[in-house]
């Protein structure tokens, strides 16, 4: 675990190459670079970002204990780590807002989420036919050998029937492969997680927590912290009724192990 910081602190170094700190936060922000440098975040040893050719401006809310950056040659960095969301937006120097006007437009376009941007955000859909006497399951796997750690964020659901809603962790696989996780940057490659369903007299999975649900009506699990889900690991829904159609589809990220 890095150093945990209790107020923003700003970092300013000069390197060539790639540079790492071991220190704590919740937020992280690039203030200042000479050139695009790769941006990559850690916690409990395993990565949970990485962004390349990225400037200032760039940053990512989410916990981590340790920061990677790369440059391409030797020059000064400037970035700020907070607890969670803080900091300084202020602008120094001259801005000419007539000449730059191409310039500003293009830095809007950089709002745009940097784990969608890096090809790491999914969502992955899944659907279980209701069958009497049978309880629906669908899950969201990271496989046997994936070499990817997947964090849920959160999981939009329906049910045919009014019914509480279990989620529970199984890292065994159901029996029907539904879907691969589709890419939030359209046109990019789909995930290495699966989602799967299956069908079964009893309930499967180990409890972590249940909620009401509406006939038909979307319903929503979100969570502070994302569910991490190592390689052969799995979390699933299923209704605690028997022959309920179920839908429901998982926010996900994913990122190298």
């Amino acid at each position: 675990m890095g150093e945990q910081v209790s107020t923003a602190r700003k970092i300013s170094q000069t390197f060539n190459g790639a540079a790492e700190w071991t220190i704590a936060g919740g937020y992280f922000k690039l203030l200042s670079t000479v050139n695009a440098v790769d941006v990559e975040l850690y916690r409990n040893g395993s990565m949970v970002l990485s962004a390349d050719d990225v400037e200032g401006g760039f940053y990512q809310r989410g916990e981590f204990d340790r920061v990677k950056i790369t440059t391409g040659a030797s020059e000064a960095v400037s970035f700020l780590v907070a607890p969670d969301v803080g900091g300084s937006d202020r602008f120094t120097g001259d801005v000419d807002l007539i000449d730059q006007a191409d310039r500003l437009v293009g830095k809007v376009q950089t709002f745009d989420d940097p784990t969608t941007i890096a090809d790491q955000a999914f969502l992955l859909p899944t659907e279980c036919n209701a069958l009497a006497a049978n309880y629906s399951h669908v899950q969201c796997l990271n496989p046997t050998g994936s070499g990817k750690v997947v964090f849920v964020d959160g999981i939009e659901y329906q049910l045919s029937t009014s019914d509480y809603v279990l989620l529970c962790s199984r890292g065994t696989a159901l029996t029907t492969s539904y879907s691969t996780p589709k890419n939030k940057n359209i046109g990019g490659a789909a995930g290495s997680a699966e989602g799967r369903t299956q069908t079964n007299g009893s309930g499967l999975g180990t409890s972590i927590l249940s909620r009401a649900g509406v006939a038909y009506q979307n319903q929503s699990m979100r969570f502070k912290a994302p569910l991490r889900l190592e390689a052969g690991e799995g979390v699933l829904l299923r209704p605690a009724a028997v022959n309920v159609l179920m839908w429901a589809y998982f926010e996900i990220r994913e990122v190298t192990a």
